[in-house]
């Protein structure tokens, strides 16, 4: 936690008392950390203390406003196997957006929480967002080809799987085949 900038101590002692804030018709009670010096018993709060009671007073306020938290739409977009930027290119926000959302830096939009929550109701949507967005970027998996039958070449010879789908084929299965690789799984933007 560094040291107290007025006795030079390095005994910190961090605590969380619950706090009123006043939003809208509203008060809540939100967690806010603090520091107190064991020597002197200077009162302060860290830089990294005044980040996190920040994203709580946001959350609090999502929370009120019926918005999802910042743990939320992790727990969200981790469901819909997203990363971050994946995310802010299919429902759009910014580059940064997810993680400025995810870290209580900024609120996301009522129209965005929606689309989020939507999203999370019905994964499938997801697919018609990629769509939708195809001009800004592609999605390429990884595709593995293993001959079953007929002749070399025969596109109807080949079967098609990817490698993270769970579909059951072992990687001793493919010894049995040849292997080609169709396509490798990236982001593009253009």
């Amino acid at each position: 936690m560094g040291h107290c900038k007025l006795c030079g101590s390095h005994e910190i002692q961090q605590y969380t008392e619950v706090e009123p804030v006043r939003y809208k018709e509203a008060v809540l009670q939100v967690p806010m950390e603090y520091s107190v010096c064991a020597n002197c018993g200077r009162e302060f709060i860290a830089t990294e203390q005044i980040r996190r009671n920040d994203a709580a007073v946001r959350d609090a306020k999502r929370a009120q406003d019926g918005l999802l938290t910042g743990s939320d739409i992790v727990r969200l977009r981790s469901k819909l196997k997203l990363n971050q930027e994946m995310a802010a290119l299919l429902f759009g926000g910014g580059r940064n957006a997810f993680s400025k959302y995810e870290r209580g830096e900024v609120t996301q939009s009522a129209a965005m929480d929606r689309l989020l929550r939507l999203c999370s109701r019905h994964p499938e949507l997801v697919n018609d967002l990629k769509v939708m967005t195809h001009g800004t970027f592609t999605f390429r998996k990884r595709v593995i080809g293993h001959q079953v039958s007929g002749e070399p070449g025969d596109a109807e010879s080949w079967e098609t799987h990817s490698p993270d789908a769970g579909d059951g084929v072992s990687s001793s299965a493919f010894s049995r085949y040849r292997v080609k690789t169709l396509a490798v799984e990236e982001l593009r933007y253009g």
